[in-house]
């Protein structure tokens, strides 16, 4: 028999950092409704494609399996790179507010991006699939022994992809006398 896994295609991409959290009251970041909804708009798309399957991955955990989760999220070009990296100035220009620290002459030649990528924390974003993942299978993520993830420029098809599978924790070094009825 073969050990179930479940691959998501999911066309909405989880909210970036700055949308995720607002600062409670009393300390602590909490996630914002905004993010609440997505997980669970996310977890019921999941639960709707996959639901026998989740039964059986929660019965393998249970027995003693672990998980691997790999998560793959596509987006459109212009969120990843920055458009005006291959634009170079022709003359010589002061960049800049007039007056303050930020002006600075920028030489003929040199490009009009400092990088040719945007800064974009994702692992933030991993963090929300992980936890919504783990609430739609009933499974704490304690069990996830393998977590990955990239980002791809994908034009056409911007979203979010999951693979779940199945592992022997033995093959993560988990001795013999760990394994057992629970």
């Amino acid at each position: 028999m073969t050990a179930p896994s479940i691959l998501v295609e999911y066309s909405e991409l989880p909210l970036s950092a700055n949308n995720m959290f607002y600062n409670a009251p009393g300390g602590g970041r909490r996630l914002t409704t905004e993010a609440k909804n997505w997980k669970a708009r996310f977890s019921a798309h999941v639960a709707q494609h996959h639901l026998f399957t989740i039964q059986s991955m929660r019965q393998s955990v249970a027995a003693g399996m672990v998980l691997a989760v790999e998560i793959t999220l596509r987006f459109p070009l212009k969120e990843v790179v920055s458009l005006a990296w291959p634009k170079r100035y022709k003359k010589d220009t002061w960049v800049g507010k007039k007056g303050t620290k930020s002006q600075r002459l920028k030489k003929a030649g040199e490009r009009k991006a400092e990088s040719r990528y945007k800064r974009m924390d994702v692992s933030n974003r991993y963090k929300l699939v992980e936890d919504a993942i783990a609430e739609t299978l009933g499974v704490d993520d304690r069990f996830n022994f393998v977590v990955s993830g990239k980002k791809l420029v994908d034009e056409g098809n911007p979203g979010l992809t999951v693979l779940l599978t199945l592992d022997d924790p033995r093959a993560f070094g988990v001795p013999e006398e760990f394994l057992g009825d629970e």
